[in-house]
């Protein structure tokens, strides 16, 4: 004969592993968007010549990506403008390709794909940005931190208090 309370033993832990699943699968996707807040705050702040900078930004995470932006021309392009923005489409494209093999589940991975983020982010001394801020990306985590952690846990709260 089987005993009755290892059937209820049983169905708790079955019932745990399920909520332990769900509660994994909201936290992820509470830590993606938690990440597109801080990055939709990165690229308000942005440092600002031909906005393709600003239209670089992207997200990547396991099972999905988000592209912020469209790379533009402004207008009177010449020939080599058009050529720098194929160039920038070209290279986004290998930078998410690149950042989708760091994802693993619960992870997500924000940035700039223009290669002269880097330079813009952190500008030579001397150098004078235009209508934007230097260090947009770690100000942006530093200032919507507290802010990120509240979506990723309001995430995680849903679905409980059955």
């Amino acid at each position: 004969m089987i005993n009755p309370h290892f059937h209820n033993v049983k169905r708790t832990v079955l019932g745990l592993k399920r909520e332990v699943a769900a509660l994994k699968n909201r936290t992820a996707q509470g830590v993606v968007q938690g990440g597109l807040f801080i990055l939709r705050d990165a690229q308000a702040n942005a440092p600002y010549d031909t906005s393709n900078l600003r239209q670089s930004a992207f997200a990547v995470w396991k099972g999905g990506q988000k592209r912020l932006g469209t790379f533009t021309h402004r207008r009177g392009i010449t020939s080599g403008e058009r050529k720098d923005v194929g160039e920038l489409r070209r290279n986004h494209t290998q930078v998410l390709n690149r950042a989708k093999g760091l994802t693993g589940f619960g992870d997500i991975v924000i940035g700039f794909s223009a290669p002269y983020a880097v330079y813009a982010h952190n500008p030579p001394s001397g150098h004078t940005l235009h209508y934007g801020e230097k260090f947009f990306l770690q100000r942006s985590v530093q200032r919507n931190r507290r802010q990120a952690l509240r979506i990723v846990r309001s995430y995680a709260q849903r679905g409980t208090g059955r």
